[in-house]
């Protein structure tokens, strides 16, 4: 299959032109320049991507190393965000294209209802794999005239690449009833690229597209970003969930996950039972990683994950192994965990400013309990301190019977000085939430364990030492 070669070029309509070309037939590969995206607005700018798919990489000759090239880059044109109207402006955002009359004859029609209770019917078809790899991606969000406004929100969906599924309008099923075909893609891979200057948006955003799976796989690998202009947003961002996401080897900003928009297993979606969405992470760097999505949809594996200023995890289920992870003060819960494992996991807590340390905070939610092991866990305080707790919670007020914690902690090591009389105010644990807390008593050496786990009053507080 004879490939497209682009020469970089100042027309911002070149790299687009060639791959609608590219995804009707050939990969498309880029020569060592400068290419543009073009300027443009919510839907207008989609690229739709058909069953064939596409591929984008580094054109014959280019040096491999290092890799990913800085001698072929995409870049978003200076100025080319719309001041009257700055979110939804995009670098390249890539959509299924439309469901074939094929596809359309041959759809197995499914009922569901929409959020006020009207009936349709659905398919859902996913085909077509994207695959980019090899090249720079300058987000150049510092040269759009974009200013930081009060509500954080001026252009925070013009993302640099994004991707969804969609849904697409069929003909009426008997009586009229309205019929969606739903289409998604098989795979979306990014691997050895470099993100610069992004902020303001997500460089890659991952959409919703209310079905399941929007997105079947997702890879992403060999990821790195740098010099950004600002804090807002993330370097890989999650909007929707995708049935199959593996992340290695990245060195990045911020890795974001936030589906509040329905529960995921209750939207159409293509298999007849509702599978997770299943979360592979390793070696990844991060200053900043959460994830969150609700109604228990997502598990996760992860292995050598550290963060440097946060990590936040929502109704999660799954492990992680040998990881460094810092929380912030103000920040510190573990909402509804579902059998979370915390192995060989280091935790950095901060100090406030009068040497309070706050700890983590396994919360539960009204109906939602909040289930972790913390094994051969190390927790260490980032700071002088003075008072605080490692572990923190408050009693539920509610008469929901599920609203509890089950937290086990078992070989950890604690700060030497931390819980003894040295430091009266402090302690390994205030369990005040109800449920059943776990420690391993050797770990707790020669500390007094009235003070090394202070109990709430109530009698649906149990505190085991094993």
């Amino acid at each position: 299959m004879a490939s497209i070669i682009l020469e970089p070029s100042s027309n911002p309509g070149a790299l687009v032109a060639a791959i609608k070309r590219a995804s009707q037939t050939n990969p498309l590969l880029l020569k060592p320049g400068t290419h543009l995206t073009s300027p443009g607005i919510g839907e207008a700018i989609q690229i739709p991507i058909g069953a064939s798919g596409l591929r984008i990489g580094i054109a014959p000759g280019v040096p491999t190393t290092p890799s990913p090239s800085p001698a072929v880059i995409i870049k978003r044109p200076g100025s080319s965000i719309d001041a009257t109207h700055p979110d939804d402006n995009y670098g390249l955002y890539f959509v299924p294209a439309a469901p074939t009359d094929e596809e359309i004859a041959a759809a197995q029609w499914k009922p569901h209802t929409d959020a006020q209770g009207k009936p349709f019917e659905f398919h859902v078809v996913v085909r077509g794999a994207i695959d980019i790899s090899g090249f720079t991606v300058d987000c150049n969000m510092g040269e759009q005239g974009l200013t930081v406004p009060k509500d954080n929100v001026t252009a925070e969906h013009s993302a640099m690449f994004a991707f969804a599924g969609k849904k697409y309008d069929a003909p009426a099923g008997p009586g009229g009833i309205r019929r969606y075909i739903y289409v998604g893609f098989a795979r979306v891979s990014l691997k050895k690229m470099a993100f610069l200057k992004g902020g303001f948006a997500d460089d890659v955003w991952f959409s919703r597209g209310y079905f399941q799976p929007n997105i079947d796989q997702v890879i992403l690998q060999d990821i790195t970003s740098r010099d950004r202009v600002n804090t807002r947003r993330a370097t890989i961002s999650f909007s929707g969930l995708s049935q199959n996401i593996q992340i290695k080897n990245a060195d990045i900003y911020r890795l974001h996950l936030e589906e509040t928009s329905s529960p995921w297993n209750e939207l159409p979606r293509l298999a007849p039972v509702f599978k997770p969405s299943l979360w592979t992470l390793s070696n990844i760097k991060a200053a900043i990683i959460s994830l969150s999505a609700k109604g228990h949809v997502f598990k996760i594996k992860g292995n050598q994950l550290t963060t440097t200023e946060h990590f936040g995890l929502y109704e999660a289920e799954g492990t992680i192994t040998n990881s460094a992870l810092r929380v912030r003060t103000n920040d510190r819960r573990l909402f509804q965990l579902n059998k979370m494992l915390f192995d060989n996991v280091t935790w950095y807590l901060p100090a406030d400013e009068l040497g309070e340390v706050r700890g983590l905070r396994p919360t539960a939610q009204p109906g939602e309990p909040c289930i972790i092991e913390f094994r051969n866990n190390t927790f260490v305080v980032d700071n002088a301190f003075s008072s605080g707790q490692l572990f923190d919670s408050e009693h539920s007020v509610t008469t929901e019977t599920q609203n509890f914690v089950r937290v086990t902690c078992i070989g950890c090591k604690y700060p030497v000085s931390f819980a003894t009389p040295q430091f009266p105010d402090t302690h390994i644990a205030r369990a005040r939430e109800r449920g059943t807390w776990t420690f391993e008593t050797d770990d707790f050496g020669n500390r007094d364990l009235k003070q090394a786990v202070i109990k709430g009053p109530q009698t649906d507080i149990v505190v085991r030492f094993v």
